[in-house]
């Protein structure tokens, strides 16, 4: 508790010392070149130009030494505050020196898992006649292809299967082979048509087999019902590959491109990366979201996936060569964007810096940093003393709440 309560008064001080080099920066309070400086003896990082106290201890401000003041040749600016080593490592400060390389970015998007309209196969009865049998009557059911899922009587087909054997033994080729086609035509599979060959006899009932496998996304088969030719009894859908797909707003566009790398996440099936590429990047956007439809193609042979389910995509692009900082290390400030800079000698100081692109656990930076730069990048300075002060006291009251109920 009491490493606690420590730790929270330090943040608390560096805090309230760098919102003073803050207001420093920004020209309420500039130390003007020449002048004569004043520093605390108890905390040397409190610099006026002016006799004045120390906001820390009350102590009035006395002339700083020559070795005491910052560089007036410029390399530690005027707003810049020093802090002792003892205690930016009791608040396990952490660093990062700029450096340049090639940047590359993560987009994150949601998706949905879709049947692909090809694998999509209507059985439709091409003759008019009843179902005497139905072997298949569920919907979700899984079937194999060739296997029967209805058994057909039809008193046309049963002439068109007799008029096919009286020309075959009347040895008339050209008309046994019309009429075979006919009979294919009437929704005879091979499979039939080889069994009326071989027997020589008319089959009374034909079956009606899958010409596919896959699940049975509609049926409409029942026994001793009356079909007419064009009559839909079933739908399947072979789900051994399915389409992802993800919406991607305007923005992002530019970073997607055909045969990108992406990693698909299902977060109620493991959640494990499933690795595919983007094969479509619709031409166009939705009128009414304004985003672009990109679609992958994932396999899915034991079935384990299934249309419908949500996924997390999440795609890498190329941004180029450049600078990149830590996502913390970036302090946002209204509009702007702030660094804080390690100067050296124990010296800080807060630097405007231009966003580039987000890049997930970091930050594109465009203009503000240079290669050789040392940044803050752990135990964050707030500059907005106020709200550091919330977030101290908020988090003191919550390890004291933590500590009465132990």
């Amino acid at each position: 508790m009491k490493k606690q309560v420590f730790t929270i008064i330090l943040a608390l001080g560096v805090g309230f010392l760098l919102a003073l080099a803050y207001q420093q920066w920004q020209g309420h309070s500039e130390i003007a070149a020449g002048s004569s400086t004043y520093i605390c003896p108890m905390h040397p990082q409190i610099i006026s130009n002016k006799p004045s106290t120390c906001p820390i201890c009350a102590m009035d401000l006395v002339p700083a030494k020559d070795h005491d003041k910052p560089s007036e040749h410029g390399d530690i600016p005027a707003h810049a505050v020093r802090v002792e080593s003892a205690i930016t490592q009791n608040m396990g400060v952490k660093y990062q020196v700029v450096d340049s390389a090639e940047l590359s970015g993560e987009l994150k998007f949601a998706g949905e898992l879709q049947i692909i309209p090809e694998n999509r196969v209507e059985i439709n009865v091409r003759v008019a006649g009843w179902l005497e049998k139905v072997s298949v009557a569920a919907v979700g059911k899984r079937v194999y292809q060739g296997q029967v899922l209805a058994w057909l009587y039809s008193p046309e087909l049963e002439q068109a299967q007799g008029d096919y054997l009286q020309a075959k033994a009347w040895g008339d080729a050209a008309l046994a082979g019309n009429l075979q086609q006919r009979l294919r035509n009437l929704g005879m599979s091979e499979a039939s048509l080889q069994q009326l060959d071989s027997s020589g006899q008319v089959l009374r009932l034909v079956p009606l087999a899958a010409p596919v496998s896959g699940v049975v996304l509609s049926a409409a088969a029942v026994p001793g019902q009356a079909v007419a030719a064009g009559h839909a009894l079933y739908t399947l859908a072979n789900l051994a590959q399915l389409w992802v797909v993800g919406q991607v707003y305007p923005q992002d566009l530019r970073k997607v491109s055909k045969n990108a790398s992406l990693l698909v996440y299902l977060p109620h099936h493991g959640n494990e990366a499933i690795a595919a590429s983007v094969q479509y990047v619709a031409p166009w956007a939705d009128e009414v979201t304004k985003t672009t439809e990109v679609r992958a193609v994932l396999a899915n042979r034991d079935y384990a996936l299934q249309p419908g389910m949500w996924a997390d995509l999440r795609l890498n692009y190329g941004v180029g060569r450049g600078v990149a900082v830590d996502k913390q290390a970036v302090l946002r400030t209204g509009t702007r964007a702030v660094v804080i800079k390690a100067l050296g000698a124990g010296y800080f100081a807060p630097t405007d810096v231009q966003l580039g692109v987000d890049l997930g656990d970091s930050l594109q930076i465009t203009q503000g940093l240079a290669v050789g730069d040392s940044i803050v990048t752990s135990a964050q300075f707030v500059l907005d003393s106020e709200s550091h002060l919330k977030t101290a006291i908020s988090a003191f009251q919550g390890g004291q709440h933590a500590q009465e109920h132990h």
